[in-house]
């Protein structure tokens, strides 16, 4: 099964277009066109290898023609572009600031009915600046297509509305889907 899903970047004037394709693994693509914020062109295209319960196992990242970063979880270990990154060993999670796409890891992967809230340590990638770190989140379910997002090193909050496959519909002020067929 293969889903297409557009997302209309509102904080960053971009397009995207998310090709999930299920298998054995999750297999992702993502085409993000527009502007950064300086108004400058911003191609980017992001690929990932998902384990079937949404773990990254592998994940690129190319910006204007130019590879940013390689991503490998390997027994415990990120290796970001070759090299072990031991700082990052407590997380659990990726997270692309550009897409809405990784918000569907933790809560596809996550055991909601357990507790409502989780906090999370995550593989944060700035793309625009580019640069991974650490970073404290936080989502807390609220129903079954609603989430609080909050990161809690710079305390940014945001309710976001999913879909029943767990893929973005509204990040208010940052992205809206477009499309999903």
């Amino acid at each position: 099964m293969e889903i297409r899903t557009f997302w209309e970047g509102q904080y960053l004037k971009t397009v995207e277009q998310n090709i999930l394709t299920f298998g054995k693994e999750l297999i992702v693509e993502g085409f993000i066109t527009g502007l950064d914020q300086n108004r400058v062109a911003l191609n980017v295209h992001y690929a990932m290898s998902l384990s079937s319960d949404w773990h990254l196992i592998s994940a690129s990242i190319v910006k204007n023609g130019t590879d940013l970063f390689s991503i490998l979880k390997s027994d415990g270990k990120w290796i970001v572009n070759n090299q072990e990154r031991s700082d990052l060993a407590d997380c659990v999670f990726i997270d692309i600031n550009i897409s809405p796409f990784t918000n569907s890891l933790p809560i596809n992967q996550l055991d909601f009915s357990k507790s409502a809230e989780h906090k999370i340590k995550v593989v944060f990638v700035d793309v625009l600046q580019p640069e991974v770190d650490l970073s404290n989140q936080r989502y807390t379910w609220l129903d079954d297509t609603h989430y609080t997002y909050k990161n809690l090193d710079s305390g940014f909050t945001r309710t976001i509305e999913v879909d029943r496959l767990g893929l973005v519909v509204a990040y208010p002020g940052i992205w809206k889907r477009l499309h999903s067929i």
